[in-house]
């Protein structure tokens, strides 16, 4: 096999096939100019290409048409390949892909930067080239030092910009590299500047240290953490990188260091417990428990990682002391303090009628007993709350409550515009099965109370086949088919933001509202003209639409643009029906949502409660999941997207990237 394909190997078809084609072709292009093959006939490097591109490549071929006239010649056929490998360039998106692109974690310097040229490439961005890859630069990288120093110098080249990040980053490593070695190889007697004589032969100990920090993952002297006061990657909550971010894993990671302790290793595990009182304050943080007919006050510890049993405690509850394990772990407080562990020992305590075993770390202290974080969640003294449904919300609900009752109507109407070469058309009334009829008369009547529509008398020039939608409920929307109309109305260019433009205006947000309006076109009342358009006909007799109906092509974008114009406000955004509010901290969350309940009562635009979320932590917007910590995608989309049948046509096909690149 391997002499069979001793010129070019096969090209790859998986990952990246425009990128493999690229690559691939430049490799047979320089093949064909090496072996002098290129000045052989046309037809035999069609052979070769055909030959060496592999199986799967060959069977490619074999769906294309080429013109009799193109056989045997290598540039169309290579053309026919291009075609088919590379997708229709797409600008915007590219230059979308370079200026939105940042530092990720775990990427090198010098891999970011590649990566930056390499999507430069594709926006054909001509004369500013180096300038905006280097703006770019400014803007992603991670190392905030590194930016500060690219700023202060403005005027350098591009080259000159990444050598000067390459020295600034490679001068930092070394700088850890050195410090790490001197906190490594220092002595213990260091510590606090007591002398602890130890056996050389039993153990070696890390002066002043901290071995595989929670907040950095690295082993570095105490209070000097290199992640001190740096931004998290994946939650941008300062003093701790992204890989050692909490949020990041399932489950809490201190928990898990807990069940990860060898007692059998020579090397020692770190946990951390908040300072340990001596004071006689007592708060109501204290929970009580029995041990053998003691009763002892424990201070609940949702920062500890572990329980705390102090030597005077545990000789007076008698416990045996032969029950003390051995153990490696070492315990710091926040402060920095290591506190001197006897062993850890397991102890039946009573509270409530309940018994519970746990594990306690003895501590030759004279401070507060401590019950953990763990412990204090199995045994029911605590309980996370994930959600909390803010009551202050209704009252704002009762002090808007015509705002969330009825529905609106705005103050200017809209004009359907037809070509000047439109027909009318008028379409026989369409038959309403008999156990429909009472519904259908029943939905008619409620919109022609709320003045919806209304009954047209006389002769129509437009009358539009009626459609019955089942709604989830139960009940039915009644519409109107508008295909004769669509066909024939003069599109107004307007443009309605994508989900990415608007998420990146709510970075740094912690608290969401989502408004939703009731029944959101009929809100656009229509002109006399649009109304007779609008005409339908029905078993009971003609109507026409008052306000815009469903259906009609250009009603998301004039809706959106009207909404837009209402709510144009800080912290709001506008996506058709769907208002979505947002604010760093509470009290500007709230701010802004009162001025939109404003804006709303001033323009006639009504809400439905019954969708509406107010001062949420985290929200459903446009198919994705939005919270403090970012975005992700709705797990009910993703679900729907699993049960989709595979597609047996174009049309099904369609229908399914349409659903895939919704928002």
């Amino acid at each position: 096999m391997a002499n069979e394909y001793r010129g070019v190997p096969p090209m790859s078809m998986t990952d990246n096939v425009g990128e493999n084609w690229r690559t691939w072709r430049a490799r047979f292009e320089n093949y064909l100019v090496a072996s002098e093959a290129n000045k052989k006939s046309e037809a035999t490097q069609c052979a070769q290409l055909l030959h060496y591109i592999g199986e799967d490549g060959f069977k490619i071929f074999t769906t294309f048409t080429i013109p009799d006239e193109e056989k045997d010649k290598l540039q169309p056929l290579i053309k026919k390949f291009e075609e088919h490998f590379l997708p229709k360039e797409n600008l915007a998106y590219e230059r979308y892909q370079f200026f939105s692109y940042r530092q990720r974690d775990g990427e090198t310097l010098e891999q970011f930067i590649t990566e930056l040229k390499k999507k430069a490439k594709k926006c054909k961005l001509g004369s500013l080239n180096d300038e905006l890859i280097k703006t770019m630069i400014t803007c992603g990288v991670a190392d905030g030092s590194i930016r500060e120093k690219l700023l202060q110098n403005d005027e350098q080249t591009l080259q000159e910009a990444i050598d000067r990040c390459l020295i600034i980053e490679k001068s930092k490593e070394r700088s850890q590299e050195m410090e790490h070695a001197l906190t490594t190889t220092a002595s213990v007697d260091a510590i606090k500047g007591r002398s602890q004589r130890t056996d050389a032969a039993q153990h070696t100990y890390t002066a002043k240290s901290i071995t595989s920090c929670t907040k950095c993952g690295y082993t570095h002297a105490i209070n000097r953490c290199p992640a001190y006061n740096k931004i998290c990657n994946n939650c941008r909550r300062k003093n701790h990188f992204a890989e050692m971010c909490f949020k990041k894993q399932d489950g809490n990671k201190r928990d898990q260091k807990i069940n990860e302790i060898n007692e059998d290793s020579d090397h020692s595990e770190y946990l951390f417990i908040a300072q340990v009182e001596t004071s006689n304050v007592k708060e109501r943080w204290y929970a009580e428990l029995v041990i053998n007919n003691h009763s002892i006050e424990f201070k609940i510890d949702t920062g500890a990682d572990v329980n705390i049993l102090p030597m005077p405690i545990f000789k007076k509850i008698n416990v045996a002391k032969k029950e003390i394990q051995r153990t490696n772990t070492k315990l710091n407080c926040y402060s920095g303090e290591t506190l001197n562990v006897v062993g850890k020992c397991n102890v039946m305590c009573h509270r409530k009628g309940q018994k519970h075993e746990i594990e306690f770390f003895v501590i030759d202290s004279n401070g507060t007993p401590l019950l953990g974080r763990k412990t204090s969640e199995e045994i029911n003294l605590v309980k996370r709350i994930y959600s909390v449904e803010q009551n202050s919300y209704n009252e704002l609900r009762k002090q808007y409550e015509d705002v969330f009752s009825g529905i609106g109507c705005l103050s200017k109407p809209y004009q359907i515009k037809l070509k000047k070469n439109a027909t009318p058309v008028i379409h026989p009334t369409r038959r309403v099965p008999l156990p429909l009829r009472d519904t259908l008369k029943q939905a008619l009547d409620k919109l022609e109370k709320d003045k919806i529509i209304e009954k047209k008398e006389g002769p129509s020039e437009w009358v539009n086949a009626l459609v019955l939608v089942r709604k989830p409920n139960g009940s039915i929307r009644i519409c109107i088919d508008p295909k004769e109309i669509n066909k024939q109305i003069e599109v107004e260019p307007r443009q309605i933001p994508t989900f990415e433009e608007i998420i990146s205006r709510a970075n740094g947000a912690t608290v969401f509202s989502k408004l939703d309006a009731q029944a959101g076109f009929y809100h656009v009342p229509l002109d006399e003209k649009s109304s007779e358009i609008c005409t339908f006909g029905t078993p009971f007799g003609r109507y026409k639409f008052r306000r815009m109906p469903f259906g009609i092509k250009t009603a998301p974008e004039v809706f959106q643009d009207r909404f837009k114009q209402i709510f144009d406000l800080e912290g709001v955004e506008v996506y058709i029906d769907d208002i979505f509010v947002y604010g760093k901290t509470k009290k500007e969350h709230d701010i802004r949502l009162k001025e939109v309940l404003d804006a709303a009562r001033q323009s006639g635009v009504r809400f439905n409660i019954d969708k509406c979320e107010l001062g949420k932590k985290q929200i459903k917007y446009i198919g994705h999941i939005i919270s403090e910590n970012g975005i992700a995608p709705d797990s009910t989309k993703i679900e729907a997207i699993k049960k989709l049948p595979a597609p047996q046509n174009k049309k099904e096909l369609q229908r399914i990237l349409g659903m895939l690149t919704q928002g």
